[in-house]
């Protein structure tokens, strides 16, 4: 239970630097919350997956982009 708190402090904690920073988002962001630690420079990372797409992140297949073609 401790380490469930200690993530659920993490995420509220963020939350208000979070929703701050995708008010002025242009587009989709990945959010990772790094933790508590108020000494950090910041509490989470934002990710542009359409510039740095992660290795999880969907990617259109080859026969995807051969029938959007006009």
């Amino acid at each position: 239970m401790t380490g469930l708190g200690l993530a659920m402090g993490a995420v509220i904690a963020a939350m208000p630097l979070i929703v701050r920073e995708l008010d002025t988002a242009e587009s989709q962001q990945l959010v990772h919350i790094k933790g508590l630690n108020p000494g950090t420079k910041q509490r989470f990372d934002l990710v542009d997956p359409t510039k740095e797409p992660p290795r999880y992140w969907p990617r259109q297949s080859r026969r995807t982009r051969l029938h959007e073609r006009p």
